[in-house]
């Protein structure tokens, strides 16, 4: 029954693709920076919502996690008193308290709009944008952030606030038959209670167990946290898992002893160093492998989420240069290095059939990052050399990877000024089996896809990865400030042009501790320098916050990146089970045609003229200049065709006998 409520409050529902402004009740995806965005009426009607009929409705294949976002507005001060699920009845049971998670959202202040030195970052504006997610089950929640809460929110002080916004998953059980479920969603305000009708169709087939997105949340912070808080470690693996991304804790370091061939590794020694956090080391054996295993994510391990019993797929080997450096082992090509660089490689081949793993293992050094000159990549070039005679001595497969920045000829002059990118190609041959690159207008300009399958074909990969020169129109933009369908091209871009890896640079810098927990949820720029020429990209690294902020007790508290990243995920894992089920790509990539126009290295070279790009070059195209729209990727930025688009999807395979 609804009851009126109070201070003409009012609660709707939106979808999980739309970011709030909580000073105006509204959604950021309603204004008019593109030319397409939500539709007028969406507080009344939209994708995943109905008004006059109270109805959430949602699609979801068995194992998938759905989720959407309730909104509570209104012009004068009230109570939220609790938001609430129940059980949904259908041919199944779900129970809300397994299944069903709720987050209230914390807003940050965007007070210096996203931007980059490559002028690829469409902002909204300044503002109020969620970012942490406050889990109301977390273990030990600090009473300020527990129910009741008052809107407007004295801990999160918006100024102005009117809406407060609660981000909601449900996970469909994989072992949920297909049908129509039922439930109720509670809303108490100030006493009165309101209820609204959730729906949510499930599917027959289920979604596949792996992460066919080829996506993998590097984080150098994870080594911060092995070294500050191990205690967490299990935590964090299973959120990340949970959300459909493996994590990749790379620039690890192991304890070790003596160099060159008396090399020794200690797997599982622990050694922290609170003064010099780089400086510590991990314990392998306990705090990593274990969480290689398919077995550690199941129920009787304690975990709670999709993909049980299932394994990540990639690891990062830990010979990055800052193990050997902290060592007082330079990183050059002398004699002393190279015999130990080669030494660790045959301890860890051996450690690794020992441990019977069956990850995919790639290497990076971290010394030859983006070279921009010729003695790096003569480092690179002397570490893919070594990489090969390990693979070729110990009998240890993994792919050597560079982080290339561009694939343009302007990288190739890097080396030699008659040199083009198919000169580095060559000379680099199978030292290097991943050319991984930043998808910014200006590293895709040259490259074609026919170019790339041909290298492909000689056993050259090509991957992408985000960072903080990435943009449109080659792809959108991962920032709290920007569309949240720019965080979805990452998984749908890839899925188009048959890109083989896709990671995010980087996941999360692990700043843990009371010290830094208050700058970490209070600012979207934490690791940015004011002012500085590379840009401000809010929200960067956020997919995990530390937790000494809302709670008493550790735990893993999640970004709603993380949350956008796994519905990225999700909908390649439509496209990969609809193309199994069809034995081919077509329909597939029809539905994908239907989201994205040109992008990568398919891009128009005709973008180029004109005075557009003069200013795009220059640097002087502002918000409101009629020049700045040619520079928008061409893809859909309504958040509603996004969804359509996986909603067919799921309809096509339903119709799969």
């Amino acid at each position: 029954m609804l009851m009126t409520l109070c201070r003409a409050a009012d609660v709707y529902f939106i979808h999980d693709l739309a970011r709030v402004n909580p000073q105006t009740g509204g959604c950021w995806e309603a204004e008019s920076l593109y030319s397409t965005a939500l539709p007028p009426d969406y507080r009344a009607r939209n994708a995943v919502w109905d008004s006059s009929r109270g109805l959430v409705s949602l699609k979801a294949l068995p194992d998938e996690v759905a989720a959407f976002q309730a909104v509570v507005a209104s012009d004068s001060p009230i109570t939220i008193d609790k938001i609430e699920v129940t059980d949904l009845q259908g041919p199944d049971r779900i129970p809300a308290g397994k299944q069903v998670e709720i987050f209230r959202e914390w807003f940050q202040k965007v007070g210096i709009p996203s931007e980059n030195s490559m002028h690829h970052i469409f902002s909204f504006g300044k503002g109020w944008y969620a970012s942490p997610l406050i889990p109301m089950s977390a273990p030990g929640l600090k009473p300020a952030f527990a129910y009741p809460m008052k809107l407007p929110c004295p801990q999160n002080r918006i100024e102005g606030q009117k809406a407060h916004a609660f981000w909601i998953d449900l996970h469909v059980p994989p072992e949920a038959k297909a049908g129509l479920y039922r439930g109720k969603i509670r809303v108490r305000l100030d006493g009165n209670k309101r209820e609204f009708t959730l729906e949510v169709r499930v599917g027959s087939r289920l979604i596949p167990q792996r992460n066919h997105s080829g996506y993998h949340a590097i984080s150098q912070g994870m080594r911060s946290l092995l070294v500050t808080q191990p205690g967490l470690a299990r935590d964090v693996w299973f959120l990340f898992h949970a959300h459909r991304l493996d994590l990749e804790p790379y620039s690890y370091y192991l304890e070790t002893e003596e160099r060159g061939r008396n090399l020794r590794i200690h797997w599982d020694r622990h050694v922290p160093n609170p003064e010099q956090v780089h400086l510590g080391s991990v314990n392998m054996e306990r705090d990593i492998v274990p969480y290689l295993r398919p077995g550690a994510y199941t129920e009787k391990n304690g975990y709670h989420g999709p993909a049980q019993n299932v394994a990540p797929g990639w690891l990062t080997l830990p010979q990055q240069t800052g193990w050997f450096m902290r060592k007082g082992i330079d990183v050059d090509t002398s004699a002393d290095y190279n015999e130990t660089f080669l030494a660790s490689c045959s301890l860890f081949a051996l450690k690794w059939k020992e441990w019977k793993l069956t990850q995919r293992l790639q290497m990076f050094i971290n010394k030859a990052d983006e070279p921009r000159d010729r003695a790096a990549f003569e480092l690179a070039f002397r570490h893919g050399e070594m990489a090969a005679e390990a693979g070729r001595r110990y009998g240890l497969d993994f792919l050597f990877r560079i982080d290339a920045a561009s694939v343009s000829a302007w990288l190739g002059r890097r080396y030699s000024k008659t040199w083009t990118m198919d000169s580095l190609y060559d000379w680099f041959g199978d030292r290097v089996h991943v050319w991984n690159i930043n998808p910014s207008f200006g590293g895709c300009e040259i490259e074609s896809a026919e170019k790339l399958r041909a290298r492909e074909a000689k056993g050259q990969q090509f991957w992408i990865y985000a960072s903080n020169t990435s943009g449109q129109p080659a792809i959108g933009n991962n920032e709290i400030d920007c569309e949240a369908v720019g965080t979805l091209t990452w998984m749908w871009v890839p899925w188009k042009h048959r890109v083989a890896g896709t990671m995010i640079w980087e996941a999360f810098f692990a700043s843990f501790g009371p010290a830094l927990a208050d700058t970490f949820w209070t600012s979207p720029l934490p690791h940015t320098a004011i002012p500085n020429d590379i840009g401000y990209p809010n929200g960067d690294v956020s997919c995990l916050f530390p937790w000494e902020f809302i709670s008493t007790k550790p735990c893993a508290v999640p970004g709603i990146q993380l949350k956008l990243l796994r519905r990225g995920s999700q909908d390649v894992g439509y496209l990969f089970l609809l193309s199994q089920l069809k034995g081919n790509r077509a329909m597939a990539d029809s539905i994908c045609a239907s989201l994205l126009g040109p992008c990568l290295w398919d891009l128009p070279c005709d973008i180029r003229k004109g005075d557009g790009w003069r200013k795009h070059r220059e640097g002087t195209l502002v918000p409101g200049d009629p020049g700045l729209t040619y520079m928008h990727g061409r893809w859909s930025h309504n958040p509603e065709d996004w969804i359509k688009a996986r909603y067919s999807a799921f309809e096509a395979i339903k119709g799969i006998p």
